[in-house]
Order: C-alpha cells, then sequence, then structure tokens
C-alpha cells in the first residue's frame, strides 16, 4: 500500500491534484526527462545520497508534476527532478506522478523558481537569473513576486544586482556568491568595481579583518 504526500510547496500551489484523493499514475523513469530550462543547474551531492537513501527505505512518496511532450521521453518534470534523480541512482523502475498540461509555460516557470525558493536548492545567481527571465518575459511585477515567494521586494532587489555588469567579472569567478557577500562588496565601496577577481578578494579579506578587529576591541558580542 502506497502513501502520497499531497500538497506542500509547488503542487500545494497549483491545486488540482493535490485537492483530489486520486491516486498518482506511476511512470517509467526512462519515460522521464529533466526540464532544461529548470532554474536549478548544481544538486548537493549529500542531499541527493540522503534522499536516495530515504527512497530505499520508503519509496517516493511525494509525486512528481509532469507534462506530455510529444516527443521521446514523453513526459517532462515540471516539478520533483531531485526525486526523479533520487529514484534513479536508486534503481527504481517507476516514480507516482500526476499529468498537468494545462499549465502554461509562464505557470511552470513561477512555480519553479517558487518551489525552489522554499526549498533552498538554487544559488542566489541561478535564482536571479530566473527571476530576471520572469520580469522580462511575464507581466509578473517585483512586489507580486516578492509576495508569491514569501519575501520583501528589496530581496528581489538584492538578487538581481548580482547581474549588474558591475559585479558580473566577480559573480563569474566565483568571488561573489551570494546577495550576501555583494552586500559586503557594497559596503567596501567603489574601489572594487571593476577591479579583478584577486584584488577584490584582497580587499574583502582586509574588510573582514577590520572588521574582526573592531569586534575584538569593543568585545562585541557575536552570539
Amino acid at each position: 500500500m502506497h502513501f502520497w504526500i499531497h500538497g506542500g510547496g509547488f503542487q500545494g500551489g497549483l491545486g488540482d491534484e493535490a485537492a483530489s484523493d486520486a491516486p498518482p499514475s506511476m511512470f517509467a523513469v526512462t519515460a522521464i526527462r529533466p526540464d532544461p530550462e529548470q532554474p536549478r543547474t548544481e544538486f548537493d551531492q549529500e542531499r541527493h545520497d540522503n534522499l536516495v537513501a530515504s527512497i530505499n527505505e520508503m519509496g517516493v512518496l511525494q509525486p512528481l508534476l509532469l507534462r506530455e511532450t510529444g516527443e521521446n521521453p514523453p513526459y517532462e518534470i515540471i516539478a520533483g527532478e531531485r526525486r526523479w534523480r533520487a529514484a534513479k541512482a536508486a534503481g527504481l523502475a517507476e516514480v507516482p506522478g500526476f499529468i498537468r498540461n494545462d499549465l502554461t509555460r509562464e505557470q511552470v516557470e513561477l512555480a519553479q523558481v517558487v518551489e525552489n525558493t522554499q526549498r533552498a536548492d538554487l544559488t542566489d545567481v541561478e535564482l536571479a537569473r530566473r527571476i530576471q527571465r520572469l520580469l522580462d518575459n511575464t507581466k509578473i511585477k517585483k512586489k507580486d513576486l516578492a509576495a508569491k515567494l514569501d519575501r520583501k521586494p528589496s530581496y528581489i532587489s538584492r538578487l538581481l544586482a548580482m547581474l549588474d555588469a558591475a559585479w558580473k567579472p566577480l559573480v563569474d569567478e566565483g568571488i561573489i556568491t551570494s546577495a550576501g557577500v555583494l552586500e559586503r562588496f557594497k559596503a567596501i565601496g567603489a574601489e572594487v568595481v571593476g577591479s579583478t577577481p584577486e584584488e577584490a578578494a584582497r580587499h574583502l579579506q582586509a574588510e573582514s579583518v577590520r572588521w574582526t578587529k573592531v569586534i575584538t576591541e569593543r568585545n562585541i558580542s557575536m552570539d
């Protein structure tokens, strides 16, 4: 007997199958492909291994959302790529899923951002790129997207700042890895804008040393 987890995250937000008591269908793992435009491009190995272990013990508890492609493979993942990858690694032949051909591309992209933000699966720069794409290609406003992500509009602005041409070399080199790190660079001042990655790293290290000295001298608690 199978017990399916309905709702929550992306599936709960789109609703029809989450509100239904109907069981999912089973789909061959080999008949499914990932969405090539999925915003997540990196998968944490430890989390993947933990999910594989869970699936080995209990199976796939939350069904995937799929759409028909009219091609081979015949199904593409809307939500649940981590589960599909882990199921393959666990040696499963089939996974549970629901078909949602009614969703527009805009709905799929928005929902993928919402799901991955909730689950902390995207890096800040991946999320920034997908948000910028949504803003460019749809009618959604920053404040409305922020509400869907349950964040403040300033959060969206901080993420999008990572795509600014002035910071692109440092983002591409992996010096600026998050919106928080970018805020630290902005605090250093204009001297880091346009600097080489090596120079920027030295500026950041010097700033960290300076603040460590201030904290030590003033006996400021970091707890």
